[in-house]
């Protein structure tokens, strides 16, 4: 969009990222404990955005696939969380809306995964500087993804 390197740092400052976030703690199985609320998020979102009331197995199982490889949920031990999310601090981005409460996931469950969050996750990121160019190399080890996103490219 030809700004400057100072308002692009501004912009990407400004931006605010919104994801699903779920720490678990060493050693658990996320999958199990996540099943029931990721399946229930599938179904209520197929609902809410296309009106699907009966998601046959197969665009359910599809629809639930897309949901996890896509990364719309941050989810795993404290470490990976972090892993996941420093591509983000890298390029500046600093206002992460976290999506915690989803699928009607235990009420003791997702207090524990917000403080493990804040106990661990975000100290980790709060100490992450911004890197220049950070856009572009994630867009080179991206190149499939990188077709919609080079409107953000310099």
């Amino acid at each position: 969009a030809g700004l400057s390197d100072a308002k692009r740092a501004l912009a990407w400052k400004n931006v605010s990222v919104l994801r699903q976030i779920y720490v678990a703690e060493e050693g658990e199985d996320w999958k199990k404990t996540l099943s029931e609320p990721m399946d229930i998020f599938v179904k209520k979102s197929a609902r809410a955005n296309s009106g699907i009331d009966d998601l046959p197995k197969d665009d359910f199982l599809r629809r639930r696939d897309a949901y996890l490889s896509g990364e719309w949920l941050i989810r795993g031990t404290s470490d990976q969380v972090i892993e996941k999310l420093t591509p983000l601090a890298e390029m500046g981005i600093s206002n992460l809306m976290c999506w915690m409460n989803f699928g009607h996931i235990n009420d003791k469950v997702l207090r524990a995964s917000m403080k493990r969050f804040a106990d661990k996750v975000m100290p980790a990121l709060r100490d992450i500087a911004p890197k220049d160019n950070k856009i572009n190399e994630l867009l080179l080890l991206n190149k499939d993804d990188a077709v919609s996103a080079r409107q953000w490219q310099r």
